[in-house]
């Protein structure tokens, strides 16, 4: 369809217990910050496709902000062990 676009994202497993997935076509960083607004990791210039290891972080909601040049996508994830 014409004017809507593809998701140019993926996070995957959601939820996850010991690794996530992500893949993207263009962001410039990304930064990952907990429910109490703590940043847990943070990259970048990271590759289009990475795997952050997130079997130490505490079960909770975690949020994925891939900044681009003119943009910032956010994704939710969540970390359940």
């Amino acid at each position: 369809i014409d004017g809507v676009a593809e998701e140019e994202e993926i996070l995957f497993p959601n939820p996850a217990n010991e690794e996530v997935f992500i893949k993207a076509k263009s962001f410039e960083n990304l930064t990952v910050i907990n429910a109490l607004g703590a940043v847990v990791f943070k990259t970048e210039n990271p590759l289009q496709e990475i795997n952050i290891n997130v079997k130490d972080w505490q079960e909770g909601v975690y949020f994925f902000a891939l900044k681009g040049k003119e943009t910032t996508r956010m994704m939710n994830l969540l970390v359940r062990h």
